[in-house]
């Protein structure tokens, strides 16, 4: 089957985008907050990329509306994601020559605020930015729970429909 044809499709193409940020933040600095920064969104996409996965091995329990009905998760995820990643490649290829006319601010030494700048926000803006991160992790994290009760459901209703005894047999998970 082509993968672009799959229920889970569009779960491992945010996924994806989000592994090569965490990689590509890894590469921008060695700083604590962008580790921390990378481990958030790393983790968030190994959510997605094992529900991706998930849905795709199960795709014949999964309705076509899956991505009509869970695609905020996703696009809620990218957008954070194409925001910081906009941020390194903006911070990545100022020169000092770039300044321009006038009094354009010259972006700062160090890695984290040269980052910040490229987001044009303060410390306070990125705590905000952070929470809609938690936020963005949260939902790929209870999307696996609705993936995962799907399936139990449904592997449930499979051995109850085969045999009425199956309580007599331990239990094979």
């Amino acid at each position: 089957m082509d993968h672009s044809q799959q229920p889970g499709s569009f779960i491992l193409k945010a996924a994806d985008e989000g592994l090569k940020l965490a990689a590509a933040l890894s590469h921008f600095a060695s700083g604590q907050r962008t580790r921390d920064l990378a481990s958030k969104i790393s983790l968030t996409a190994t959510i997605l990329t094992e529900v991706g996965r998930e849905v795709n091995h199960h795709a014949g329990y999964f309705k076509t509306t899956l991505q009509k009905k869970f695609q905020n998760v996703t696009t809620k995820c990218e957008k954070d994601f194409d925001r910081v990643l906009s941020a390194i490649d903006k911070a990545n290829t100022w020169k000092s020559g770039d300044s321009g006319e006038g009094s354009i601010e010259l972006p700062p030494k160090k890695a984290w605020k040269r980052l910040l700048w490229a987001m044009s926000m303060n410390e306070t803006e990125f705590d905000d930015f952070d929470d809609s991160l938690d936020e963005s992790m949260t939902q790929a994290a209870m999307l696996q729970c609705i993936v995962a009760l799907v399936v139990l459901q449904i592997h449930g209703q499979q051995s109850v429909t085969i045999s009425p005894f199956n309580f007599l047999a331990p239990p094979s998970i």
